[in-house]
C-alpha cells in the first residue's frame, strides 16, 4: 500500500456518524474475513408447491381471498386500465378513490392491517415479489428484442455492483462486528405516518447513548425542509461489519429487508403496516426484531444484554430469506399467482387476450395482410371486448391492452429464466 494510501487511511472520518469505524469500514471490500456464498451447509431454497404450502397460504391466499366467488371478464380489465391511460392524469389512487377497481390488481407493497388479516386501505391489491429486491435485476428484465437472458453489464451502476448478487449470502465473523447499529438511507417524504428515517437521523445526532449505540447516515435527502449532511455510502456486502442493521420505510416499505436479511447480522425492522409479498411469513423476535424511533436505543440495549447478542435471531433471519425470498422461490411464487389470477377470470378470457396481443405484435411489425387477416379474425368474434363496444372500436384500446402486454412481458422474463415454473 502506497504512502498516499496509508495517509488518506489515518485521516479523520469525513463523516462524523462513521466514528471510529471510518477506516475499518473503507478497507472491508479487502478484508478476507468478509466471506460471500452461494451455497451453505443447512440453508435450502423452497421450490415445490409442497414446501411452499404454508407460505402460500400465509401470503397469498388472504390477497386472493377478496376476490374469490366472483366471476371476472377481460372487459372488467380493460375499463379499469382506461383511467390509468386516457386521460393521462389519471392515477392508480384515482381508481381506488372513485371505486373503478372492476378486477384484481397486481402490486408489489401495501398496507396490511395484521389484526385483521385484510388490506389496510381497502385496495386489496394481489402482491407479487419486487422484481429487484433481494440480489440484481432477475435475468430477461431489461432485454427486450431477444430471448430472456442476462445483459452483462448493461445499465449496471456502481451500486448495483456492490449488491449481493442473486442468491448470495454474506458473512462476516460475529465476534468481529462492530456492537452498533448501522443504517444507509436516503431520506424520503414517506406518508402520513412517522418518517422514522428522519427521526433515527436526528438521534444519532445527540450525544452519549445515542452515539454509542448508532451509526445512522442519511446518504440522500428528498426533504425540502430538512438540511443534513450527506453521509458516505455503505456497500450492501459491507454492512456484514455491523451486528444490528435497521430496515425503515421510505416512501412506503423498505426493500432493502431482504437484501439485509442475507447477512449474518441481527435486523431490526420498523414496525410498520407497509409490507412486501413474503413479510406474512416473517415471525418478529425469530427473524426480525421490530422497532420504532421511540424506543430503537432500548430495543440495542436489549440485544446487546442477550447471551448470544442476538446472534441466533440474525441466523435465523438468514436462513428464511434464502428458503423463502430467492428468485427461483419468487418465480414458483409468481406462477402460483398468475394462475391463481387466471382462475378468476370466466373460462378461456386470458387466453384470447393474449393471443390476441401475440397477433397484434405480428400486424405491428408489417407483415402485410396475412397478419392483417389474422388481427381481424382474433378481434371479430368481439371475445374479452369491453361492454357495448363493438370490434371497430377496439384500437381504442391499445394504450391500454400495450400496458398489459408490457407488464405480462416483463412476467414471462421473470419467471421463464429461472427454470421452475
Amino acid at each position: 500500500m502506497g504512502l498516499l494510501a496509508l495517509a488518506f487511511l489515518a485521516m479523520p472520518p469525513l463523516v462524523p456518524s462513521w466514528g471510529p469505524f471510518a477506516a475499518a469500514a473503507r478497507r472491508s471490500l479487502r478484508d478476507d474475513n468478509l466471506r460471500r456464498s452461494h451455497s451453505e451447509p443447512g440453508f435450502t431454497v423452497a421450490t415445490s408447491d409442497e414446501e411452499l404450502a404454508d407460505f402460500f397460504k400465509a401470503n397469498l391466499d388472504p390477497d386472493l381471498a377478496p376476490w374469490r366467488g366472483r366471476s371476472y371478464r377481460v372487459a372488467h380489465m380493460l375499463s379499469m386500465l382506461r383511467g390509468l391511460t386516457r386521460p393521462r392524469n389519471h392515477t392508480y389512487l384515482d381508481l381506488r378513490r372513485e371505486q373503478l377497481l372492476h378486477a384484481p390488481v397486481f402490486a408489489i407493497i401495501k398496507p396490511w392491517d395484521r389484526d385483521r388479516s385484510v388490506s389496510a386501505d381497502g385496495g386489496d391489491d394481489i402482491l407479487l415479489p419486487h422484481f429487484h429486491g433481494w440480489g440484481e435485476v432477475p435475468l430477461g428484465m431489461g432485454n427486450h428484442g431477444g430471448a430472456p437472458g442476462p445483459s452483462p453489464g448493461a445499465g449496471r451502476s456502481r451500486a448495483a455492483r456492490t449488491q449481493p448478487k442473486h442468491g448470495e449470502l454474506v458473512f462476516y465473523p460475529w465476534e468481529r462486528k462492530i456492537s452498533k447499529a448501522l443504517m444507509r438511507a436516503t431520506l424520503q417524504k414517506g406518508g402520513t405516518g412517522p418518517n422514522t428515517r428522519k427521526d433515527l437521523v436526528i438521534l444519532a445526532q445527540q450525544p452519549g447513548e445515542p452515539q454509542r449505540l448508532l451509526d445512522v447516515g442519511a446518504t440522500g435527502n428528498n426533504l425540502p425542509d430538512f438540511k443534513v449532511n450527506l453521509s458516505e455510502r455503505v456497500p450492501m456486502p459491507d454492512h456484514a461489519h455491523w451486528r444490528y442493521l435497521l430496515s425503515a420505510d421510505g416512501n412506503t416499505a423498505s426493500s432493502r429487508l431482504g437484501k439485509l436479511l442475507a447477512i449474518n447480522s441481527v435486523v431490526l425492522k420498523e414496525d410498520s403496516a407497509w409490507i412486501e409479498h413474503y413479510y406474512r411469513s416473517v415471525v418478529p423476535y425469530t427473524h426480525v426484531v421490530p422497532f420504532t424511533a421511540s424506543n430503537v436505543l432500548e430495543v440495542i440495549k436489549g440485544l446487546q444484554g442477550l447471551p448470544d447478542g442476538g446472534r441466533s435471531i440474525g441466523a435465523a433471519g438468514q436462513r428464511f430469506v434464502c428458503r423463502f425470498a430467492s428468485h427461483p422461490t419468487s418465480a414458483v411464487f409468481v406462477g402460483r399467482a398468475l394462475w391463481a389470477y387466471a382462475a378468476l377470470f370466466e373460462r378461456g378470457e386470458l387466453g384470447r387476450l393474449v393471443r390476441g396481443l401475440e397477433l397484434r405484435g405480428a400486424a405491428g411489425k408489417g407483415e402485410g395482410e396475412a397478419a392483417e387477416g389474422e388481427r381481424e379474425t382474433a378481434r371479430g368474434d368481439g371475445a374479452g371486448e369491453p361492454e357495448g363496444r363493438g370490434p371497430q372500436q377496439w384500437d381504442d384500446e391499445v394504450p391500454a391492452v400495450l400496458l398489459m402486454g408490457e407488464l405480462l412481458e416483463q412476467m414471462e422474463a421473470f419467471v421463464n429464466p429461472c427454470g421452475s415454473v
